[in-house]
């Protein structure tokens, strides 16, 4: 197991917290940008070594680390979360009950000089400060976020992300995960499993040794490839149609998403989840990666968080098809419980959204996506991914 490289990382929160108690913090002059800059490169690099991690031992080392980091909780820190559909990594910055939220994003960890360099967001629905921003294929981003509410109150957040194909698959084929080939292996060491081609350069094998391994091709096939066998990770599903059916969760850590091969299908007009078999494969990803927490949010078509059944929608169709449900709202809600007790465990949690944020293709608006965060709703009580005002 690696060292961890603690003292570096105390030494910076005991200096922020030096300056929290000898000075009201203002964004624009309090805080020395170095640190304001370390703090926040410090956070992203744990939280994705967390996240990556399948070591319990040292998930848990870290998390005792980050643990300790609280001295800026006086106000949730912002949300960074991909609302990307179709393979695009397009992320939605968003806080709540902050005055302001100013961010920063820099390739291959470098931030701006200056503080000159960090953007305001923009007013976003639902009463969030939010801005939106599409990462690019190639490159590694840090993503850094600062939200304020008077002196002295502000949380800094940070995240690495990368538009790149994702680290670990999970198939009802094979009884353990798949790992992403990286720079140690040799082209020529693998055959597919699924075509029988030598893996050279991208792939996937298996992360305990055995001789299972899928070449890209085969793993996340393109839109005119017919040898499906995993996820079509430019739609994020698999097409039924001339398609060998393999259900597949694919782990996007640089995304920050959990992709599966298909969508999550219900009972008719109700909760009730049809393909277990689909959730324990997503189920065996969550459980080999203890520093993973995961979000499922369920949208539907139509109203908004405003829709949650207080009183009688003036939308005919959703007062039809929700109004004895609580709202859309109610309708969201039960479905993404449904999904998060289908998976199991207190790493995942179910929240609703009804037609609050339409997908950006204007088609799926019922769906299931499965958000990958390395902070527990429980965490001192500050929600998992704060991005929306409280249903």
């Amino acid at each position: 197991m690696a060292a961890l490289d603690t003292p570096a990382y105390e030494s910076t929160k005991a200096a922020a917290a030096d300056l929290d108690r000898a000075e009201a913090l203002e964004f624009d002059a309090g805080r020395p940008y170095q640190l304001l800059v370390a703090e926040a490169e410090a956070r992203a690099r744990f939280e994705e070594e967390q996240m990556r991690c399948r070591d319990g031992d040292r998930v848990r080392e870290l998390i005792s680390v980050r643990q300790n980091d609280d001295h800026l909780r006086v106000v949730a820190p912002p949300s960074i979360i991909n609302v990307g559909v179709r393979g695009e990594l397009r992320l939605r910055i968003a806080a709540q009950k902050a005055d302001e939220v100013v961010y920063a994003v820099g390739r291959d960890g470098r931030l701006p000089d200056s503080l000159d360099g960090w953007r305001r967001s923009d007013a976003g629905r639902d009463g969030a400060k939010e801005a939106l921003l599409t990462i690019p294929k190639g490159g590694r981003y840090l993503i850094a976020c600062f939200a304020k509410k008077g002196l002295a109150q502000s949380a800094v957040t940070a995240a690495y992300v990368q538009h790149e194909d994702p680290l670990y698959l999970y198939t009802e084929r094979h009884a353990h995960g798949l790992r992403r080939l990286d720079d140690n292996d040799q082209d020529g060491d693998h055959a597919c499993e699924r075509c029988g081609a030598t893996v050279e350069g991208a792939g996937y094998c298996c992360v305990e040794g055995s001789a299972f391994a899928l070449c890209r091709s085969c793993a996340l096939p393109n839109g005119d490839d017919q040898r499906r066998l995993a996820v079509d990770f430019s739609t994020g599903y698999l097409e039924e149609a001339n398609a060998t059916k393999d259900r597949t969760a694919a782990l996007d850590v640089g995304g920050r998403r959990l992709w599966l091969s298909e969508p999550v299908r219900f009972a008719g007009n109700g909760s009730r989840v049809l393909d277990e078999k689909l959730m324990a494969v997503a189920a065996r990803a969550l459980r080999s990666h203890p520093g993973l927490f995961i979000r499922c949010e369920a949208h539907s078509t139509g109203c908004g968080l405003e829709c949650d059944g207080s009183g009688p929608c003036s939308n005919e169709k959703c007062r039809k098809l929700f109004g004895a449900r609580g709202g859309a709202v109610g309708f969201s809600r039960s479905r993404a419980e449904a999904v998060a007790a289908s998976l199991g465990g207190d790493r995942v949690e179910g929240v609703g959204l009804a037609g609050s944020r339409p997908p950006m293709d204007t088609k799926n608006g019922r769906r299931v996506e499965f958000h990958l965060s390395a902070v527990s709703k429980r965490d001192d009580d500050v929600p998992m991914l704060p991005d929306l005002p409280p249903e």
